[in-house]
């Protein structure tokens, strides 16, 4: 038998493996459970492969003729598409069958195999047991990463890819070694490269909202040291204002970024003023019902609000107060929709306080009908949290403190000299950040 006769058996042979073991599977009466069910099911410790009968059953055909025909194309391909169906089948993945595929990564530049052997890792990656072994498993995020970075322009390996790291980045572990070894200039690059592709933007501002969340400190020194990271996301933001997942996860990127590093406007002026808050004002009314867009937006919009940057605001552009009449709505609107979240009470109390605070914007605060009684619903709606209370008083003192200013300190009865005490005491006086 010549080779090429023994090639084209070997494959006949391995597309026949898959057929054949799930034909075995309904005949013998052997079910498996859902993913959903495998994961809320599974061990706490990484299982090192699947029980040997499994396995020996279903993978080891398919994985020792890969590994005995590494540099086949055909053969590795049928290898790929077999263990993808038994993994969409399980739910999960045995480690021989992970270095099998990561194998093919390293050794393939194929876009068609590699996609292949990308989303048979995506398929595996929802179990959480599978994503700890990737996390142990040596090389394996570096793999990932090169394999990206070697094809910038592969729409769709591109966007299998990055959607294999928006669940990776569930694991502690792998989140460390994404970050470690460049991952966030990995995925701003696909988001850059990549412009109008929604699922690239969707799950690439997903993976990297959950670094910045989860791993702030490595995350924002990361994003702030890429010079195309943060003009990315916000490009991004402008683009997708109508795509509630994409916005909702770019508003939180960017919160990380400044919160807590105002010097960050120094090299990125729009993540302040006008424009960024004209941006969020946006997003705020063209998603009024989702509260993650919400109270992200909010969240956002906490820092861009703070008195000193309204007042730089307003002695550049004096015309330009008038834009606050709409914040404020949006605000108002938000915290009437989410009455019963207290999150979402404390942002719109502190974002309108913030407001309240800048002396050109309070008489604007004062003369918006049911802008004080929904702070104050806020105050009597939520009394055991602390957040909301110290808000909502610093909010009421900024508004009474143009009034008592005008009557002296006598005025609603020396009220306003209970609250200065009450804000001094709660240690809310003087200070913008919580």
């Amino acid at each position: 038998m010549t080779n090429q006769n023994k090639r084209k058996r070997n494959i006949a042979i391995l597309c026949s493996v898959v057929d054949s073991a799930h034909k075995r599977r309904r005949t013998s009466g052997l079910t498996f459970a859902p993913a959903t069910q495998l994961e809320s099911q599974a061990p706490t410790t990484v299982p090192q492969s699947l029980p040997r009968a499994l396995f020996k059953t279903f993978l080891e055909p398919v994985v020792i003729a890969m590994e005995r025909n590494p540099l086949n194309l055909k053969m590795q391909m049928e290898g790929c598409i077999a263990l993808r169906n038994h993994t969409k089948a399980i739910g999960t993945m045995d480690r021989a069958s992970l270095s099998a595929l990561l194998s093919v990564l390293r050794k393939h530049s194929d876009s068609l195999v590699l996609c292949l052997a990308l989303d048979t890792l995506r398929s595996a990656s929802r179990d959480a047991n599978f994503r700890s072994m990737i996390a142990d498993h040596s090389g394996s995020m570096a793999t990932l990463l090169d394999t990206l970075q070697a094809s910038p322009i592969d729409g769709r390996l591109q966007e299998i890819g990055v959607s294999l790291f928006s669940y990776l980045v569930e694991e502690p572990a792998c989140r460390k070694q994404l970050i470690e070894h460049g991952g966030v200039d990995v995925i701003i690059s696909s988001m850059r490269n990549h412009a109008s592709n929604t699922l690239i933007h969707c799950n690439g501002a997903a993976a990297l909202s959950w670094l910045v969340h989860l791993n702030h400190d490595n995350a924002t020194a990361a994003l702030v040291a890429n010079p195309d990271a943060i003009p990315t996301i916000y490009t991004v933001s402008k683009e997708f204002v109508d795509n509630a997942s994409v916005l909702g996860n770019c508003m939180c990127i960017l919160f990380g970024v400044r919160v807590g590093n105002r010097a960050v406007l120094e090299d990125y002026p729009e993540l302040g003023g006008a424009p960024m808050r004209k941006l969020i004002q946006l997003g705020l009314r063209n998603n009024p019902k989702v509260i993650k867009v919400q109270r992200n937006c909010l969240m956002l919009l906490r820092l861009v609000t703070e008195p000193e940057e309204n007042e730089v605001e307003m002695s550049l552009d004096n015309e330009d107060v008038t834009s606050y009449d709409d914040c404020i709505a949006l605000v108002l609107t938000s915290m009437k929709e989410f009455s019963m979240e207290v999150e979402m009470q404390y942002l719109g109390s502190r974002v309108l306080a913030n407001l309240a605070a800048t002396p050109g914007l309070r008489q604007r605060i004062v003369a918006t009908s049911g802008c004080i009684n929904q702070v104050t619903a806020a105050l009597l709606q939520h009394k055991t949290d602390t957040r909301i209370q110290r808000a909502a008083i610093y909010f009421l003192y900024e508004v009474l403190r143009e009034s008592a200013s005008q009557k002296g300190s006598e005025a609603f009865g020396g009220g306003i000299s209970v609250l200065k005490d009450m804000l001094e005491g709660l240690g809310v006086l003087g200070e913008h950040h919580d």
